[in-house]
């Protein structure tokens, strides 16, 4: 019979054992609330906004190789 010994959930552990020891420090240093509110009040760091052509500057899209944008620019003649 053999016995498979999975490596990952120690490394798993230790990692999580690190994290713990950190959040316990911060704790200790700044306070139980201030820890709370700061983990709050982070944005959600893997959220990516999608930049659409139209939202770019003309510069932006020259730089791009991309034709100005029509709409930002009112001709008198409309």
């Amino acid at each position: 019979m053999s016995l498979a010994l999975p490596h990952r959930p120690i490394a798993r552990e230790r990692s999580r054992a690190r994290l713990t020891a950190a959040i316990t420090q911060l704790i200790e240093r700044h306070g139980r609330w201030r820890v709370l509110r700061a983990i709050l009040l982070v944005p959600d760091l893997r959220r990516v906004d999608r930049l659409r052509p139209g939202d770019l500057s003309d510069h932006l899209r020259r730089d791009m190789g991309l034709a100005p944008d029509a709409r930002d620019h009112p001709t008198l003649l409309r």
